[in-house]
Order: structure tokens, then sequence, then C-alpha cells
């Protein structure tokens, strides 16, 4: 029915993929590695993370899959952030609430929300999430790709305030899910600080909060 990618150049050094879904609905990934590639991983005795999500082997006619490693299953339980990725994913989070102010004040759709809602929101935002949810659990929960699990794994107070962060295409309701998407980001970094002993910003905040202020407050052109 529909495949995707229909040109060579998405694949990489180690593997070709075609993503199907055929006409009855069955959704099927196809990956084709080198055999070279499945020589390394069998020495290096580390599988391509894919694969690491466990797998079947279904034919092997010369045994090499059969001295696969086993898979650990972690490859979608997020790492412990060092406190340089902690800070810099809190710094790069409030330089975008810029770029948010900025196209709301000019009144610019799409532009306010890719910042808001991809960058800040899907990228930042849902580390910061991952990261709270691992704390908890020692770093052995799975998060799932963008964020699936978390309304699973979220309290319910956190998940209805992460839901509170969105909005439609107005304006004045934008400023507020975007202030609503800092005081979450801002509760849930400090916790991850607390518990992973690192230091939370928060004159950064301050100052960037109060900038945010003023740029809502200005008259419009």
């Amino acid at each position: 029915m529909v495949r995707l990618p229909t040109e060579d150049e998405r694949s990489d050094d180690e593997r070709f993929g075609r993503l199907v879904i055929h006409v009855d609905g069955t959704k099927i990934d196809y990956s084709i590695y080198r055999n070279e590639a499945l020589v390394e991983m069998v020495n290096a005795q580390r599988p391509h993370p894919l694969l690491d999500l466990g797998f079947q082997v279904l034919l092997d006619r010369d045994g090499a899959a059969a001295r696969l490693p086993t898979p650990s299953f972690r490859a979608e339980i997020p790492q412990r952030p060092t406190a340089k990725e902690f800070a810099d994913t809190v710094e790069e989070f409030f330089w975008e609430t810029s770029y948010v102010a900025k196209n709301l004040w000019r009144d610019e759709l799409w532009p306010w929300k890719y910042s808001l809602e991809f960058v800040m929101k899907l990228k930042l935002l849902r580390r910061m999430l991952e990261w709270h949810v691992e704390v908890a659990n020692e770093w052995n929960l799975r998060a799932g790709v963008l964020g699936r699990r978390l309304n699973r794994q979220l309290d319910t107070e956190t998940w209805r305030q992460l839901e509170a962060t969105f909005a439609g295409p107005g304006a004045r309701d934008n400023w507020n899910a975007m202030f609503a998407t800092i005081d979450l980001f801002r509760r849930i970094a400090q916790g991850v600080a607390r518990e992973l002993e690192f230091t939370y910003p928060q004159a950064l905040d301050d100052r960037v909060c109060a900038y945010l202020d003023k740029i809502r407050d200005l008259k419009h052109p």
C-alpha cells in the first residue's frame, strides 16, 4: 500500500531498510544487513540497537546468526546524564523559549509551534521526563519511542500538567502553554537535579522568564 523510504540514500553503511504497510494493514519494517556487519557484531558481541530489542532467527545457513549475543532489551532505556548533559538540556530549553516568544509576538504560527511543540516539548521536556522516570526506577525502565509509554509511567498529576501544555493556534493560549511548559520543566528538572546531585540553574531560569514577560507585554508592530 505504501512504503518508506523509496530511495537508497536513506540506507546507512550497515543496513538497508524498507518500512512497508501492506494492503491488508500489516506493517513490517525490513532491514537487510551486509554480511560483514553481522560478522562485526558477532566478533564484538555487540548487536545493532534494533537487534538488542529482540530478534528471532528464521534461517541461518552458515551459523553466523547463532553467535549473536542475547538481546539485553536495554536499547530503549535512557542513559543516566552527566552533569554537563543535564545543564546543556536546561540551557537549550530556556534558549528555545526566546524563539517561541519572538514568533508569538510576530504572530508567526509555524515557527512558534516548531519551537514550542517540537524542540521544547518533544525533544527537551520529554528527555527530562524520561530522566525523571528513570531516576525513580533505577535506570531500568524502557521509555519507548517518542515517549509513548510516558502516560503509563508518569503520575496522574504530572500527566495532567503535561496535557495542559498543549494549545491550538491562538497566540494567547500559546503564551499560556509556553509558561505551563516552563513550569512543568522546572519542577521536573529540579527534582532530577536533587536526585542526581546536580545544580539547577535558577538564576538562568529567572533571567529568561523576566525577559519572556517583557516580550509578552510589548505592543505588536
